[in-house]
């Protein structure tokens, strides 16, 4: 009986063993607004406030609002303030997150011709 041995493959861009290459890593399944959502729902915040609340802390990552904003919008304390906000001033919340999503960080200006905010982008 003939035994078979395998030889050791070999990566063909860096020419070390598949065994020694690392392995890749599972992809996260929520982002951090996903999660913050979930967390505020669980601390009691309304689910109309917590979707929200997500859609400002997502906005402010994807259109790359400046960092003050975003430490505002939950990035630099995991949303802790956010969801204290939501907790204890829902009205000032609600009213505060629209605010930034209209106008995509505050970023324009107010046109008194048209009556409608301007975009800069």
């Amino acid at each position: 009986m003939v035994q078979k041995v395998e030889k050791s493959r070999k990566s063909s861009l860096t020419g070390r063993p598949e065994s020694e290459l690392p392995k890749p890593r599972l992809r996260q399944t929520a982002y951090p607004w996903d999660e913050w959502q979930r967390v505020a729902l669980g601390r009691g915040v309304p689910e109309d406030l917590a979707a929200l609340g997500r859609e400002v802390m997502r906005e402010a990552d994807q259109h790359a609002w400046d960092a003050p904003l975003k430490a505002l919008c939950g990035w630099e304390d995991e949303g802790e303030a956010m969801v204290g906000l939501a907790l204890l001033a829902p009205q000032r919340a609600r009213y505060v997150w629209r605010k930034l999503l209209a106008t995509d960080g505050c970023r324009g200006h107010w046109d008194e011709k048209t009556g409608q905010w301007v975009s800069w982008l």
